[in-house]
């Protein structure tokens, strides 16, 4: 997974670059690295990702579209991951 990792931050930088920001493509980029994150057990750097992505998504492609909604789920996990409760950081 380590190996990995550079390739997503690539990724991510060539869409931030090409795309912009806050474009929906540069979210599927950030929620990627942030399941990387998570599965390497860097739980507040795959949290800081998400919550971008979720943020993109949001503002995007809408609170009930189901890229915004699986960001969201994913957020829950990772935060639990980190012994947070939900309302601590649910908008």
């Amino acid at each position: 997974m380590t190996a990995a990792r550079p390739y997503y931050e690539r990724a991510l930088a060539i869409r931030e670059r090409a795309l912009g920001p806050d474009h929906p493509d540069t979210a599927n980029s950030l929620n990627n690295l942030a399941v990387l994150a998570y599965d390497m057990n860097d739980f507040p750097e795959a949290a800081r990702l998400m919550r971008r992505a979720v943020a993109i998504r949001e503002q995007k492609l809408g609170p009930n579209h189901s890229d915004t909604q699986s960001s969201r789920r994913s957020l829950v996990t990772i935060e639990r991951k980190r012994n947070r409760k939900w309302w601590q950081f649910w908008k």
